[in-house]
């Protein structure tokens, strides 16, 4: 399910949005029909709804607070892992252009081809196939490169070579930091959770609206967006490759204009 609802969303982030907001208009409008017979049957619990629907919203917010405060976390880590990223490329490519040997010179030109594929795999959408293919390219470069950094080691095992080798793990390190941060998304229940309480919330509005003899059916749409609004930007921030939030690529423009600053 958690696979479906991040295909629709990556589809078309519009869509989903409406898509939300039509399925709480139906259960506020099921809701409301319930509560209307409810009434006509002389039933009394008016009182008592307001209580459930009082709790119900209250768990809502309690929910929403929750995922969104999680989502912002995920993002906040992409965001991080990015710039660590880059800064261990800018690091270890200034400490193999300090080194007269052809091995770091070799190094320094391959990390710049390192630094365009990683900045290429974060601005990739869901459900690409470049980025297998980006990720194939990443460790069949990082082997290329650790093959130079063993070959200097051997040959001249001075301080430089081993900061330069110890500035390349701990490269590789973040690269598999940013794939972790990429790949991990907002607990797929609590995305499920999210979404039933809101269904059975918009339902319950409806129901007491429906006790209450009322529709307002203006009012429900504007709560029903404003949620949506809300929901739309945890599961942005949430989900990798999803709308606008993600791990940003300027660190890495950054990076490629250290290099081409150089002489």
């Amino acid at each position: 399910m958690l696979d479906l609802l991040g295909a629709l969303a990556g589809w078309s982030v519009p869509a989903f949005g409406a898509l939300l907001i039509a399925v709480q208009m139906a259960a506020r409008e099921a809701g409301e029909r319930w509560g209307r017979r409810r009434k006509l049957r002389g039933t009394d619990a008016e009182e008592g709804a307001g209580l459930v629907v009082g709790g119900i919203l209250g768990l809502l917010a309690f929910i929403l607070a929750l995922t969104l405060s999680t989502a912002a976390g995920l993002e906040t880590g992409r965001r991080d892992g990015s710039l660590a990223e880059a800064n261990a490329i800018r690091t270890s490519w200034l400490l193999a252009g300090s080194i007269d040997e052809q091995e770091g010179a070799a190094i320094a030109a391959q990390l710049v081809t390192y630094n365009d594929l990683r900045r290429e795999y974060v601005a990739l959408e869901r459900g690409s196939a470049r980025i297998d293919e980006v990720t194939a390219e990443t460790n069949a470069l990082q082997a290329a490169i650790w093959a130079n950094a063993s070959a200097l080691l051997q040959r001249k095992d001075d301080g430089a070579s081993q900061a330069l080798a110890a500035s390349l793990t701990d490269l590789f390190a973040a690269t598999a930091g940013l794939r972790f941060a990429m790949q991990y998304s907002l607990p797929g229940k609590l995305v499920v959770l999210l979404l039933v309480v809101t269904v059975i919330g918009s339902g319950a509005i409806g129901y007491q609206l429906g006790l209450m003899r009322k529709s307002e059916r203006g009012v429900s749409l504007v709560m029903s967006i404003v949620w949506t609004s809300v929901m739309l930007l945890i599961l942005d921030m949430g989900f990798a490759r999803i709308g606008s939030a993600g791990a940003d690529d300027f660190a890495y423009e950054w990076t490629a204009e250290t290099f081409a600053a150089r002489p």
